[in-house]
């Protein structure tokens, strides 16, 4: 059976490995020698997932749409040439009506090279900067409805170049070009200017170059590294020069944009550096007919009453998916059966505490949640193609063709994971979808590796009775999901979905014979087991070291227990449990508010990862809540308490 692949649990921070940019999708130019990985190269910030086109995305503000177009070429070169669309972080076209931003850092013998842009291409007045051996220009076009597969940039004067192209959505263009040049000792710090330089909602392009080094630029506080690259001149590597790039609010809104400082990291000496910032400003939304599609099911409300829903935008903490019998959303009872081998499976779990974050999953590369869609009969039509767990039964099946709203996008991780509810409430979920090249539109094909039809989203069980599914254990995508607004209400009123690296056999709610990844030690929870905390709310809720947020989710897994339901990689035992976070794929898409920010005020902590289009925010990692002992007081339960027969 499939085994799905959610590697954020093994691997909270990982990062693919480095390559050669032209290895990696950047442009026509050598290989670079070997130079030690930075996080947020191009090389490492793949993300399979496109964007949205900026015109259906209102928000108030400028922001990154895609990035990481680079190219590295040598210096007996006059040209350097970006592939766009089959390169870079989502290797698709850029969307008619963004900006494409080209910033070039150029290094050379010492003359004063100037850049020659295609025709239609500008370059904001201040932009151009030289530094004895050492270059900077930038240069802008605003996408028409044929978007350019390429382009090539040429100088006055065969030098080396590095080019960063960054995709801009909502953008009225050009607001503020600020710079600073230095001649510096080290250690080596470069300001982009002096002084607040925008207004509320630009974003910033901060680009920073240094001469004669390979070196590792510093971080930049509230900012997303796009591209941290070097190159050595003619093969020599005493010489060369690196440039650093990075976006202020890639995916959020931001306020005023300031001067910024970064520090070029080992050596010494004195080097030629240049800084500047080129800031954008957003388009500013007017009323006009939502693009966001709601959908209503005509279906009987599940458990409680069924709210409206809006794309990206969370369903009220008081309502959970599916109806009232679902497993999902019953209660474990007073005394509950615990499963035969819930001690040996505890002590290995849980001996040394958790081993697992709890975080949220960020749109990105990293992202291996579910998010959920929802379709108005308006929405395209398009046609379902399953290629390999292909569930033709349950529910009636899945449908030969479903509406999708346009924008929609599955998941960055490599599961690539999709619901989509349908106008009349039918859940159709999928796995390893095949991202489109551009937005849905009527008559598309939607190719997945698995696809299930769920039955109703507001009255189902949330499960697929025989399977196959999205999940391994046939859970649906919108079940036990970590929601931000119950952690911020402090109450969280389902079963969890539980992830874990393998798991033993099965049992029931998940179907006959699913499987997944085996404990190769033979000692594990069963795929579909429900884990029970035996502390009573009022005990949780009396711990003073707990956060509100530690407590819905104790209180949770007391009220409701929680569901292992798909795994990581594989391995000898299970290792802690991890808590599915719902997706940031949606409100990235839809242009609205990441929900997890609000969670920054209980202490929860704001990471930027390469290629992502929102911030990272993490509750604990790993997460062992203070005056608890897991190990203690976590049992995993026999079959029976999820069919409510003991």
């Amino acid at each position: 059976m499939r085994t799905s692949r959610l590697g954020f649990v093994l691997s909270f921070a990982a990062l693919s490995g480095f390559c050669a940019l032209t290895a990696c999708g950047g442009g026509g130019g050598s290989t670079l020698p070997a130079v030690a990985p930075v996080a947020g190269d191009p090389a490492q910030t793949r993300r399979s997932t496109p964007p949205p086109a900026s015109t259906a995305a209102p928000g108030g503000f400028a922001r990154v749409q895609q990035f990481s177009y680079a190219t590295a070429t040598t210096s007996g070169e006059s040209s350097s040439t970006v592939r766009l669309g089959t390169a870079g972080s989502a290797k698709i076209a850029p969307a008619p009506g963004d900006v494409l931003v080209a910033l070039i850092s150029l290094d050379d013998t010492g003359g004063s090279p100037v850049v020659t842009a295609p025709a239609g291409w500008t370059q904001p007045a201040g932009s151009a900067l030289n530094n004895s051996w050492v270059h900077q220009a930038v240069a802008t076009l605003v996408v028409g409805a044929t978007p350019p597969s390429a382009v090539t940039f040429s100088y006055n004067e065969p030098v080396g170049a590095l080019i960063t192209i960054v995709e801009v959505a909502n953008s009225a263009g050009v607001d503020v070009v600020t710079s600073a040049t230095k001649t510096v000792g080290s250690p080596w710090t470069t300001s982009s200017g002096t002084g607040t330089q925008s207004g509320s909602g630009d974003l910033g392009l901060a680009m920073f170059s240094i001469d004669d080094a390979i070196l590792t630029p510093s971080a930049l506080g509230g900012y997303t590294s796009l591209a941290a690259i070097g190159r050595h001149g003619d093969g020599n590597t005493n010489y060369g020069h690196s440039v650093g790039v990075y976006a202020s609010n890639a995916g959020t809104a931001a306020g005023p944009v300031s001067a910024q400082s970064i520090t070029w990291a080992n050596g010494s000496g004195s080097e030629a550096v240049i800084g500047e910032q080129v800031l954008f400003k957003p388009i500013v939304a007017t009323p006009s007919p939502s693009p966001v599609p709601t959908a209503t099911p005509t279906v009987a409300p599940g458990c409680g009453t069924t709210p409206a829903f809006v794309n990206g935008v969370e369903y009220t903490a008081l309502w959970a998916p599916y109806g009232c019998s679902s497993p999902w959303n019953q209660h474990v009872s007073a005394n509950p059966t615990y499963a035969s081998y819930s001690s040996s499976v505890i002590a290995t779990e849980f001996g040394g505490g958790n081993t697992q974050p709890v975080r949220d999953q960020e749109a990105g590369p990293y992202d291996y949640g579910h998010p959920i869609y929802y379709a108005s009969a308006s929405d395209p039509l398009v046609t379902l193609h399953c290629t390999s767990y292909c569930n033709r039964t349950d529910n009636g099946g899945y449908p030969a063709t479903a509406h999708i709203p346009a924008l929609a996008r599955p998941a960055g991780g490599s599961d690539a994971h999709m619901a989509v509810i349908q106008p009349d409430g039918t859940e159709i979920d999928l796995w390893a979808t095949t991202t489109p090249s551009g937005n849905w539109t009527a008559g598309s094909t939607l190719t997945a590796q698995a696809i299930a039809n769920c039955g109703s989203f507001t009255a189902g069980s949330g499960f697929v009775p025989t399977g196959p599914a999205a999940t391994a254990g046939g859970a649906c995508l919108a079940s036990g999901l970590l929601r931000a607004d119950e952690l911020l209400a402090g109450s969280i009123d389902h079963a969890l979905f539980l992830i874990s690296q393998c798991a033993v056999g099965w049992q029931y709610p998940a179907f006959p014979n699913a499987s997944t990844d085996t404990c190769t030690s033979g000692t594990g929870p069963a795929l579909g087991a429900r884990l029970w905390y035996d502390v009573p709310d009022a005990t949780t809720n009396t711990n003073a070291n707990l956060k509100p947020w530690e407590k819905a989710i104790l209180n949770a897994l007391h009220d409701y227990g929680g569901y292992l339901e798909d795994d990581t990689s594989g391995g000898a035992n299970a290792s802690g449990i991890a808590f599915l976070a719902e997706s940031g794929m949606a409100s990235a898409m839809f242009g609205q508010t990441d929900p997890f920010a609000a969670l920054a005020a209980q202490g929860w902590s704001g990471i930027s990862i390469p290629g992502a289009l929102q911030t990272r925010w993490v509750g604990a990692d790993p997460w062992q809540p203070s005056g608890v002992n897991l190990a203690a007081h976590l049992h995993w339960l026999d079959p029976c308490s999820a069919k409510g027969s003991c």
